[in-house]
């Protein structure tokens, strides 16, 4: 049985892929991986959830 899986599923996935090909470049650039990219990843998510406030103060953190 083939099914293509839902259009919004798809553009969340692409999303993803490209946030996250941005973090790898970012850390390409710096020079670290692993940890660091996943870490760095975790930053972005908890800002995206984070008041205007403590969003600021993340921001200055994860660079």
């Amino acid at each position: 049985m083939d099914f293509a899986p839902p259009p919004r599923q798809i553009a969340g996935s692409l999303r993803f892929l490209a946030e996250l090909r941005e973090i790898a470049a970012e850390c390409a650039a710096a020079g670290v991986w692993d940890d660091e990219l996943t870490a760095r990843r975790r930053q972005r998510d908890d800002v995206r959830g984070a008041g205007e406030g403590s969003r600021q103060e993340l921001q200055v953190k994860a660079l």
